[in-house]
This record gives C-alpha cells, sequence and structure tokens, in this order.
C-alpha cells in the first residue's frame, strides 16, 4: 500500500503542493517546505517562522497591508496552513490564528481550524514549538512524492527569466505534445533558425534536444498522473508516446508505475 488507509486520505487535498508536503518526515519540515514554494511562486508575502521557548509563531506579512485584496489573500493562504497542519499532524491544536481580514463563518472556521481566530491586525499562526519535531500522520512512496515535487518545480520554472534558446524551444516542445510531430527541424523552424544552428546553441546552454523533449515529457507526464483523471492511454497520446513507451519512461523517471502513484493519492 502506498497510503495507509488508517491515515489521512489524500483525496481531501490532492494539490501538489499537499502532496510534496505530506511527504516530509516532521510539521516543521512540512511547514518549510510549504514556505520555500510558496514564497518562491509570489513575491506578494513574506513569510517567517520563529520560536520563544515553548511557543512557535508562523508570521505572514503583506507588502500593503492595508490593501483589502493582499488581506484577504493572506488570510486565506494561512488558513489553508493551518487546515493542512490539522490533516498531517494527529492533535495539531494551534493557541490562535491571527488573521488581518475576518473569514466568513468565524464559528465554522474556529471548528475547521481548531482554534481561536482573532483579528489581529497581522497574520498568524500561533502554537506550541514541540509539534515543530510531531511526525507526520500521511505515508507517502518516493514515487508519489517526486512526481508532485515536478509538478511544482515545473511551475516555478515557468517564472524563470530571461528566456534562452533552451527555453523558448522548451516552450514550443511542451505546446507542440500530443498535437503535432516534435521534432528538432519543426522546433528550429518556430525560433527562425537551422538545425543545425539549434543543436549548436541547446549545446552551449549545456542540453539537447533530446533532453528537452524527455524532459518536456516527464513533467506532462507527472501532471497529469496527479490529477488522476487521464487513463494511461490518454497520457501516453498527450505525450505524442505509444503506451508502452510511456510505461517505460515513466518507471524510468520515477521509479514506479502510473498506477502505483495514483493509489498513492486516494
Amino acid at each position: 500500500m502506498l497510503l495507509e488507509s488508517s491515515r489521512v486520505p489524500l483525496a481531501r487535498s490532492r494539490s501538489p503542493l499537499f502532496s510534496w508536503v505530506a511527504a516530509q518526515r516532521t510539521l516543521g519540515d512540512a511547514i518549510a517546505e510549504y514556505v520555500r514554494f510558496f514564497a518562491a511562486s509570489t513575491n506578494t508575502f513574506s513569510w517567517k517562522l520563529t520560536t520563544e521557548g515553548k511557543v512557535a509563531e508562523l508570521r505572514v506579512d503583506a507588502p500593503s497591508p492595508t490593501r483589502a485584496g493582499q488581506r484577504h489573500a493572506l488570510s486565506w493562504h494561512l488558513a489553508d496552513v493551518a487546515h493542512s497542519a490539522r490533516l498531517l499532524v494527529s492533535g495539531f491544536a494551534p493557541r490562535a490564528l491571527y488573521l488581518p481580514s475576518a473569514l466568513a463563518g468565524r464559528a465554522r472556521a474556529e471548528e475547521l481550524f481548531g482554534a481561536k481566530v482573532l483579528d489581529g491586525g497581522r497574520g498568524a499562526l500561533v502554537f506550541e514549538a514541540s509539534l515543530l519535531e510531531a511526525p507526520l500522520q500521511v505515508s507517502l512512496a518516493p514515487a508519489v512524492a517526486q512526481v508532485a515535487l515536478k509538478v511544482l518545480e515545473g511551475a516555478l520554472a515557468e517564472r524563470a527569466s530571461p528566456r534562452q534558446v533552451s527555453q523558448l524551444a522548451a516552450g514550443i516542445i511542451e505546446a507542440s505534445l500530443g498535437k503535432a510531430d516534435v521534432s528538432a527541424a519543426r522546433v528550429a523552424r518556430a525560433i527562425a533558425m537551422s538545425a543545425r544552428t539549434l543543436s549548436r546553441r541547446l549545446e552551449v546552454e549545456g542540453t539537447t534536444f533530446k533532453a528537452l523533449l524527455d524532459e518536456a515529457r516527464r513533467a506532462r507526464a507527472a501532471a497529469l498522473v496527479h490529477q488522476g483523471k487521464a487513463s494511461d492511454v490518454e497520457v501516453a497520446d498527450a505525450l505524442g508516446m505509444s503506451t508502452r513507451s510511456f510505461y517505460r519512461a515513466f518507471h524510468r523517471w520515477y521509479g514506479a508505475t502510473p498506477r502505483a502513484v495514483r493509489g498513492g493519492l486516494k
């Protein structure tokens, strides 16, 4: 079993971020990964975890705390961390949840988070520092965690700049998967250069067309398998591969079958 039936089902929160966070060893590790990926994906909020004596505080600050939109978004992100912590750690009960923007249905929110929800003019989750070492109650197979991580890293890579030839080629490959023949010649024409020039430019940037195609297929496969809606045949078609080639490639990428990964997400 990839996910023990007696533990929290990931179906309740199947985002790639939750799946990756759930694969960590302790609550402290999980919070660190949550903050790392969230901070990397946006510059809007500043996250900081501190401990003082027996109390830990995860604080989130917005650059313009007077703006209603930022206050509301900050409140929901922090509330998501609090709810995830309750799913991940048995008996997690925060001392308080300070939100700069009140959530609708305060009584229901307090029941959901297991703590008083306070309007403190700031965003902070306050809890016992000892809980940072608490083990998580979700057990994931390495392949499931790696698929989720791949989805997250792919989303962050899209924010990278400036765009090099390898990035342009990767974007064309990704957009063409399952829709048209993906060849070096076709991608080169789209970038207005010869296939030979494309090969040289990619070599200078430390990669090859074959590597970019393999990486694009790997990322697409991770996203589709993690969503759990497409069949193996549909995923293979979306990658521009035969089903047999897809099975071999997926096992090479993640050391498991697509069925095993889907089973770990139920």
